[in-house]
């Protein structure tokens, strides 16, 4: 079966890397661990924000997309980008 992989940064970085020394992540090998035969990637979409600040004002450690998308558009050929932005409530 066919399945479209769609990872968020924010919360990847967040939920996975931010006490790490990685500051990105292929989301396609974690995907392919957990999905069970007879399942297979066939498209992977990755959410962005831009220009993000964290709460001192300061720019968020994942500001350097473009070398990011660049560096996963050469290791997942399917890979779509899809840009958003971050709302900070009240």
């Amino acid at each position: 079966m066919r399945t479209a992989v769609h990872a968020d940064e924010f919360n990847l970085y967040y939920g996975a890397l931010r006490d790490t020394n990685y500051k990105w992540l292929n989301p396609e090998p974690p995907s392919e661990n957990i999905l069970p035969p007879p399942y297979s990637i066939s498209s992977v979409a990755y959410q962005y924000r831009s220009g993000q600040t964290d709460r001192r004002g300061s720019l968020s450690p994942l500001c350097d997309k473009a070398a990011c998308i660049k560096a996963l558009a050469s290791w997942i050929p399917e890979l779509t980008v899809m840009y958003g932005h971050f709302l900070r409530s009240g």
